[in-house]
């Protein structure tokens, strides 16, 4: 469960961000189509990541793929994939997907050594919704 963020401190970062996009302007979404693209979001959340200084590491590069966002903090490793649900899109469906990749691909198994413990973090952000759907969170 998203549960998992109560631990780390970056929390009200995470829960907070639907009213952080929720303010973006919609001149902004109609003049563009920017909003259909999964790095806006994750542009968004690093940004807010980032201004409270934690060790981010984006498109981190394993042996079988890439994790969106990494963020080490508190002693605690979060690896996160993140998923655009498109128009009626089934965002438990595309939940289930994103928790899917972390695991099949291991994006988690090059932290392991660090005797940490590791979460697996999925986000699903809406096209239509313009704001995060979802997290799901689970121990690696």
């Amino acid at each position: 469960t998203g549960r998992a963020f109560l631990v780390f401190d970056l929390s009200k970062e995470i829960s907070g961000l639907q009213a952080y996009l929720s303010g973006i302007p919609h001149q902004w979404y109609d003049v563009s189509e920017i909003d259909r693209f999964e790095a806006h979001y994750a542009g968004m959340l690093y940004l807010a990541l980032r201004s409270v200084e934690v060790d981010l590491r984006v498109d981190d590069v394993s042996s079988h793929g890439r994790s969106d966002m990494t963020v080490l903090h508190a002693g605690q490793v979060f690896v996160l994939e993140f998923k655009m649900a498109g128009d009626g899109g089934d965002s438990e469906g595309i939940m289930a997907e994103a928790m899917d990749q972390l695991r099949g691909r291991g994006y988690a198994d090059k932290y392991r050594d660090r005797d940490e413990p590791i979460h697996l973090v999925g986000l699903v952000f809406g096209r239509l919704e313009r704001t995060l759907l979802g997290i799901r969170a689970e121990r690696a």
